[in-house]
């Protein structure tokens, strides 16, 4: 139970990854979500973006702030966030100007999304220094429905360690990210929902009218030709067992190129045997519209799988890589369905993999009505979340509480899915192996580059300081020269001694002028 007291309007800062020129319907909704919270709860939102001209069209009339823009080489963005959590002399903090945005703020909350990893260390380092500084001059600060790793490369740890530190309140999207939270922190973690969990309405969308798919060219298990053929061929055995059309749905492109999810579509629909359309939605109310009426849903998209199943279309998860895995079993869980539904995108090229697309599709309806109980518990659980954000914003106490109501009993994935989850998930491991490996790689290759400019820059100075000695070794010998002269002509050597004797005494000039005016 919540104790509330009344508060005025409070100024809440929102940090989302929004404004950026790819469209990305799940950050987007996010972005929308949590901007309605603090609306409806009568207080005033503030969403940081990177762009507030192309975020208008999303949250018309809304007060916006400037996101901080972090290098893109590893090794830079790192001394850049070095350097820029350094408050003890504001004056020379690189993004004193981005941080000092804070001050109007009375709490800050670090949006959903999948930003706490390496995957996207901009994020990251971003999320930490706002928390880092709000908390520093007294704010409350609060996570919300952020999935945490797999991948956290060893120089990055810290900066999670102190975003943690710096919050008073963190949620988490899934039971799979509390248990790598938890390795950064002893503060409590709470399992909450996606942040955008209740953006489709949570309503029984579902129909028999046609298949909806998205997919990302992840470049992880296969090429883009291999990629788009596998799924392909995926779809179409989907449509041929159930008689549907496909619809393709974008979730992220840049307008201006077409390029993302709308390029890797036109790849799969060109390589697809039945009938297909593709849909490329310009804001997140239009996508959910465009689900209305599926009967499935296909996906290595995370927030394909999060409106689809919210609204009872049963969803065929395809994980590309670990970071899609973790977010898609965070989701199942919540949902009360076994992770082992989730099938390694990579799995696809095995043989065992169209008795796995059968099996879905025999438990197409079962799935569905087990969506279907979730849902009122849905917007409660996001309610009650959602005020405890906002109790803790406002200084407020609310109690701890757990935020997602556990499903019993949980709907368990059939053997032959169950069994390529298990063989490929080593293979997912291995890739995000190499994923860190390369991470490393361009840290330690950018490493090597600043210390090989380093050693230029000595060797320049070097040379400098060379031709600086050999000019004053050239002016000593000359002047030993000259000094040689006067030793072996006495008469100027008297001449020399007196005329410094002179110059100790008084100015010539000066000297000149006294033995004139005497003689007068």
């Amino acid at each position: 139970m919540l104790h509330l007291e009344w508060e005025p309007m409070a100024n809440i800062g929102i940090l989302t990854d929004i404004g950026n020129p790819s469209w990305h319907v799940g950050d987007d909704a996010i972005a929308l979500s949590s901007f309605k919270q603090i609306k409806e709860a009568g207080h005033t939102p503030y969403l940081f973006t990177h762009d507030a001209t192309r975020s208008q069209q999303l949250v018309p009339g809304a007060n916006f702030l400037r996101s901080i823009e972090f290098p893109e080489l590893p090794l830079e963005r790192e001394e850049f966030f070095l350097s820029a959590q350094d408050f003890s002399d504001f004056r020379r903090n690189p993004v004193a100007d981005g941080l000092a945005q804070v001050h109007h703020l009375d709490a800050l909350i670090i949006g959903g999304g999948g930003s706490i990893n390496s995957y996207f260390s901009r994020l990251l380092l971003e999320r930490s220094l706002f928390a880092q500084y709000a908390k520093h001059i007294g704010l409350p600060v609060a996570i919300s429905g952020q999935s945490v790793g797999p991948l956290l490369l060893g120089h990055e740890e810290q900066a999670v360690r102190r975003l943690f530190d710096s919050a008073d309140l963190i949620g988490v999207r899934g039971p799979f990210s509390k248990k790598e939270a938890q390795k950064y922190t002893s503060k409590e973690i709470y399992v909450a929902h996606d942040d955008a969990i209740c953006f489709s309405g949570v309503e029984n969308l579902r129909g028999g009218d046609f298949i909806a798919g998205c997919f990302n060219d992840a470049h992880a298990a296969f090429p883009t030709s291999t990629s788009a053929a596998l799924i392909a061929a995926t779809l179409d055995r989907l449509s041929k067992a159930t008689g549907l059309t496909t619809k393709l749905i974008s979730h992220m492109a840049d307008s201006a190129k077409q390029d993302q999810d709308v390029a890797f579509h036109e790849a799969i629909a060109q390589r697809m045997s039945t009938p297909v359309e593709v849909f490329n939605p310009a804001h997140p109310s239009q996508l959910v519209a465009a689900l209305e009426g599926a009967s499935l849903s296909v996906t290595n998209r995370f927030h394909q799988a999060v409106f689809a199943m919210t609204s009872a279309i049963p969803t065929l998860l395809l994980a590309p890589n670990l970071y899609a895995n973790l977010r898609m079993a965070d989701l199942l869980a919540n949902l009360g369905l076994d992770p082992n539904w989730v099938l390694p995108e990579a799995a696809l090229d095995a043989v065992e993999s169209y008795q796995a697309i059968d099996q879905f599709v025999a438990l197409a309806n079962q799935i569905s009505s087990h969506l279907q109980s979730r849902m009122p518990k849905l917007h409660t659980d996001t309610k009650r979340w959602w005020q405890q954000v906002i109790a803790m914003c406002t200084n407020n106490k609310a109690d701890a509480s757990s935020f997602v109501s556990t499903a019993s009993p949980t709907l368990a994935a059939p053997e032959i899915l169950a069994k390529l989850h298990t063989r490929y998930l080593g293979q997912l491991q291995l890739m995000e192996d190499a994923t860190a490996d390369h991470e490393y790689l361009a840290r330690a290759w950018q490493l090597l580059e600043s210390y090989e400019r380093q050693i230029h820059a000595l060797q320049a100075e070097k040379r400098l300081l060379s031709e600086q000695v050999e000019t004053q070794q050239a002016r000593i010998g000359y002047l030993y020269c000259r000094e040689a002269e006067l030793v072996q002509d006495p008469g100027a050597r008297v001449g020399r001694f007196s005329y410094r004797q002179l110059k100790k005494i008084a100015r010539v000039g000066a000297l000149a002028s006294r033995l004139k005016n005497r003689g007068h």
